[in-house]
């Protein structure tokens, strides 16, 4: 009876061991859909997106390009990471679930959540932005000849058109305080800019203009809106002025130019222009004093240059740059100083690294 007692007794501890460690497997399994095994150190101060895997992937590294850990780990389409305000989430675009949605990686726990699943693709070119507060991300809803400004609940609550027409609505960016966005549409015929409240919805043109606007940036102290007007074929930067409506036009150089960027003191623009051929080895990368006064090439290379950003202090500039020349493609992120000098090369690999953004 006690060797009978005793062999029960060890059967039920081996049961018991078993289930503990049944559901110990179990319960890690599960926590492996959450997201991905945090790495060495979360601690990364640069976002990027890269093909080194083979697919495209967002990761992080440090300003040196130390630390160089892949954030999304999937082997889908993850791409156009963005910093949350403070810094403890990060957004990008996936198509994991079928077209493409924003998605947030909370740091905390690396859990993920679709917060745009409604079968529209959003945000196809990387168009949205997070609002000052955090707690929602304004973006742009389809793609070919129909887009919407709309906003999501960063929670997954929500999200509500801004805009509702047939037209195309898109190229948006915020007002620093987070009331307002500013957008191109082409409702009334050609690409001009329009404002939208982001409470009540309602829309105004910011001003009538028969040529074509393109990539409005509000600026920082959200005194004035830099855009790109293309008028009999000359693409040329100008500023839009809140306090008397008056536009400046900042530069008379000809050549084509693209996504202008303020620095963080609103005294200077960064934008990118190229020859009047359009020739994909020939864009670099120009500062503008806010007066047009002076202007100066940062790059100057026979290569390409492109996704300039701003550090937050203002004193470097992160930017990609292709490495090889004609059509041959091995971009880089790079970074420098505000003036064009120390420049260095971050990533250096044979993929294509690219859309760098520096943490808040």
């Amino acid at each position: 009876m006690i060797n009978q007692a005793k062999n029960k007794d060890r059967f039920a501890k081996q049961s018991l061991y078993i289930l503990i460690t049944f559901m110990f497997f179990i319960f890690s399994c599960c926590n492996d859909d959450n997201g991905p095994e945090p790495p060495v150190s979360w601690d990364f101060t640069i976002l990027f997106n890269t093909n080194r895997d083979g697919n495209w992937e967002v990761y992080g590294m440090e300003e040196d390009g130390s630390n160089q850990v892949n954030v999304t780990e999937d082997a889908s389409y993850d791409a156009y990471p963005l910093w949350s305000p403070d810094a403890e989430k990060i957004s990008f675009v996936s198509d994991r679930d079928g077209d493409f949605d924003i998605y947030i990686l909370d740091l905390a726990d690396t859990s993920f959540t679709n917060i745009t699943n409604d079968g529209i693709p959003d945000c196809v070119d990387g168009e949205y932005q997070w609002t000052p507060d955090g707690a929602s991300i304004v973006f742009v809803k389809g793609e070919d000849n129909h887009a919407e400004i709309c906003i999501a609940q960063v929670d997954g609550s929500g999200v509500s058109k801004i805009t509702d027409n047939s037209s195309m609505d898109r190229m948006l960016t915020l007002s620093p305080d987070g009331s307002q966005v500013a957008f191109i549409s082409d409702r009334d015929g050609n690409w001009e800019i329009y404002i939208a409240d982001l409470v009540s919805f309602s829309q105004e043109k910011l001003f009538s203009s028969t040529g074509t606007e393109m990539y409005p940036e509000w600026s920082p102290d959200g005194d004035k809106i830099a855009f790109i007007r293309t008028m009999m074929g000359f693409e040329e930067l100008y500023i839009y002025s809140f306090e008397d409506s008056t536009i400046t036009r900042l530069t008379d150089d000809g050549g084509s130019k693209f996504y202008p960027h303020w620095s963080p003191d609103s005294e200077y623009l960064i934008y990118l222009k190229g020859n009047e051929d359009m020739e994909l080895n020939s864009f670099d990368i120009y500062r503008v004093t806010q007066d047009g006064e002076e202007i100066i090439n940062l790059t100057d290379d026979d290569y390409f240059d492109g996704a300039n950003r701003w550090s937050s202090d203002g004193t470097q500039v992160l930017y990609t740059h292709n490495v090889l020349t004609g059509e041959e493609f091995d971009y880089e992120i790079f970074i420098m100083d505000s003036d064009g000098s120390n420049k260095q090369n971050l990533t250096n690999n044979a993929s294509l690294d690219q859309s760098p953004r520096w943490k808040p």
